[in-house]
């Protein structure tokens, strides 16, 4: 039981290091994005990057389960919509004479 026990704190600690580098890498993008183009909503950058993260493995085990790699590129394509809607500038009506 004790071995047993280990093994699982192994396999947590490699899933941890694993989902801490995702967060990372999706997270120093996502900083870059914002120096240019602030959000349009209040977002938690960190939290963002874990959404990324959560939302890119999802469509993984959809396109793979469903056997259909037509599911992963519009899935991938809807996750960048919404990262451009939500860092896309706010549109500014332009003065006319």
């Amino acid at each position: 039981m004790k071995k047993r026990v280990q093994t699982r704190g192994r396999i947590l600690d490699i899933a941890e290091a694993a989902v801490l580098g995702w967060r990372h890498a999706f997270l120093k993008l996502l900083k870059e994005i914002c120096r240019t183009y602030p959000p349009r909503e209040p977002v938690d950058i960190e939290a963002l990057a874990d959404m990324v993260s959560t939302v890119t493995e999802g469509i993984v085990v959809l396109s793979e389960t469903l056997r259909d790699p037509k599911v992963f590129v519009e899935q991938v394509m809807l996750l960048r919509s919404y990262i451009r809607l939500l860092f896309q500038p706010e549109m500014r009506p332009t003065a006319t004479a």
